[in-house]
């Protein structure tokens, strides 16, 4: 199986952009075992250098690294958390989704799942703000 997603890091990053447009500081959460990690970084560094968006690289290659991540990610001033592809984090997606509702930061992953898990996870803490208003999602796929 082939999965293309990492291909789509300038479309992703442009997304998130549009939904966050007050983000001017993106974290991006890459697992660096991801054999796709290094094109996704340089990929998303390309479109951030374009798009006048910095970026801050946060790593997470096991549990703890995620935790690490995310207690760091307050001092990045993010605005945005972009979480690069592949199977570890999609495997994660539910404590992913917990840490950015904590974290109360908007994030973009990759999967379909996620998205809806975290709409799910926002409606049931009756944090969900009407689309009419202002959608914020805390978790959003970008694909």
């Amino acid at each position: 199986m082939t999965i293309f997603s990492g291909g789509l890091a300038a479309k992703r990053l442009g997304l998130l952009r549009d939904l966050v447009p007050q983000a001017k500081i993106v974290a991006v959460l890459i697992n660096s075992d991801w054999p796709a990690a290094v094109r996704f970084q340089t990929d998303v560094e390309e479109a951030a250098h374009v798009v006048g968006l910095s970026i801050q690289i946060l790593r997470a290659n096991n549990e703890s690294e995620i935790d690490d991540a995310f207690n760091g990610l307050a001092q990045t001033q993010a605005g945005a958390l972009l979480v690069g592809p592949g199977p570890f984090f999609d495997s994660r997606r539910d404590k992913l989704i917990a840490l950015a509702a904590k974290a109360g930061v908007p994030a973009a992953c990759e999967s379909r799942a996620t998205a809806i898990n975290a709409a799910i996870d926002r409606l049931s803490r009756q944090k969900y703000v009407q689309p009419a208003i202002e959608p914020k999602p805390a978790f959003q796929a970008c694909r």
